[in-house]
């Protein structure tokens, strides 16, 4: 594909990369969910809001159980992930200001699955062909006033893994690990 960066991530996940993209289920999300402080069934989350909107897509194990113990919310006040039904493709969240050349220039990443989006503009998301190749696809990264999308993580997993052990992934410098549940209809609970 165009634009495409080379990898960026740690020498283990590269290798956990390189070996197939296996499924392969994050630390314990229970144990997150803990050190985070939430619940999202105290907050009015019920297991069938996790489910994809869209039928012809199905989202990876991994983010559909983070969602189910973890719940969607904001990472360290800085990023937003996003219930499914929040889900939406980068070309979609354009389509106001599309013309020609911006859908020329979305050829990389207009058919990509936002599924978090930062305080910065970022936005990280799944290709839709890898969503429908493999199991646990890779998450991408759009920055702010671009169009191209990089390489974030192997996969959903090695995305949270890096965010909450201080990889830099938005320029901004390591997040602080605070987590604050979104309540249904985009409220977010106090955590």
């Amino acid at each position: 594909m165009r634009g495409r960066s080379k990898p960026t991530w740690i020498a283990a996940d590269a290798l956990q990369f390189s070996m197939g993209n296996k499924s392969r289920m994050p630390r314990d999300w229970d144990e997150l969910r803990e050190r985070f402080g939430v619940d999202p069934s105290a907050h009015g989350w019920s297991a069938t809001a996790f489910n994809c909107p869209r039928p012809e897509i199905e989202l990876p194990p991994s983010y559909r159980s983070f969602m189910r113990v973890v719940g969607p919310g904001t990472l360290s006040g800085f990023v937003r992930l996003q219930p499914p039904g929040n889900m939406s493709l980068y070309r979609e969240r354009l389509a106001p200001f599309m013309d020609a050349e911006l859908a020329e220039a979305l050829a990389d990443s207009g058919d990509v699955l936002i599924f978090a989006d930062s305080d910065n503009g970022d936005y990280c998301g799944w290709h839709l062909e890898e969503l429908r190749q493999v199991a646990e696809p890779r998450v991408v990264r759009i920055a702010p006033r671009s169009f191209d999308a990089n390489d974030a993580a192997p996969d959903f997993p090695s995305f949270i893994d890096r965010l909450i052990s201080g990889v830099d992934l938005f320029g901004i410098g390591p997040l602080d690990c605070t987590y604050e549940l979104m309540r249904p209809f985009g409220r977010l609970a106090s955590s």
